[in-house]
Formats: structure tokens, C-alpha cells, sequence
């Protein structure tokens, strides 16, 4: 499992984004590990938004299967994959919106 922290710095002042690699509220067959990291890092970015300082803003995004990650299609079944188009504009929105907080689903 890969977690990958963004930062920004910027005219827009300072920002992070958190990947997740799946929604924990929808938790996969042997996905348990993920699930738990995925909502300690959920917790983690809504704990941290209220306390960090100076403008520094903190978001997560949590998209759903990607279609060009037709290797692990198996691993989900039932989910419907999302396009990349959808996943790279929820990161702008966390990166650019005003928004603190937040966790991005996308579905």
C-alpha cells in the first residue's frame, strides 16, 4: 500500500492532499489493512484542519477503481471504475479550492 502526501505552495498559500487508495466506508474482500489506514488518514485530515495554522490547508482524495488499473479489477467487483479525468479534478479542486478539510470521494 502507497500513501502519497502533495504539497503546494503557492499565490493560494499552502496546502496538502492526502491519497487514499480506496473509500474505507466501502471496504474491499481481503482490504482490511487499507480500510484502517484509509480511515486513520480520513480522521487525520479533519483533525488537522482545525488545528493547523497560517493559512495551511489540508484535503484528501479517495477515488474508486481507476480504468486504466484494469489489473486489479478482480479486487473489486460490483464497483464501477472511474476515469482519470474525474480523479485529476478532484486533486485540483483540493489543491486550488478554498476548502479545508474535506475528503474528496470519487465515484
Amino acid at each position: 500500500m502507497k500513501i502519497l502526501i502533495i504539497g503546494a505552495t503557492g499565490t493560494i498559500g499552502k496546502h496538502i492532499t492526502a491519497a487514499l487508495q480506496k473509500d474505507h466506508d466501502d471496504p474491499i474482500l481481503t482490504g482490511t489493512s487499507i480500510s484502517t489506514m484509509n480511515g486513520a488518514i480520513n480522521g487525520f485530515v479533519k483533525g488537522a484542519a482545525i488545528e493547523l495554522e497560517n493559512g495551511v490547508r489540508i484535503n484528501a482524495v479517495g477515488p474508486d477503481i481507476v480504468e486504466e488499473s484494469t489489473a486489479y479489477f478482480s479486487y473489486f467487483p460490483g464497483h464501477v471504475p472511474v476515469t482519470m479525468s474525474r480523479v485529476t479534478h478532484a486533486y485540483i479542486k483540493s489543491a486550488l479550492g478554498g476548502q479545508t478539510g474535506q475528503i474528496y470521494k470519487v465515484l
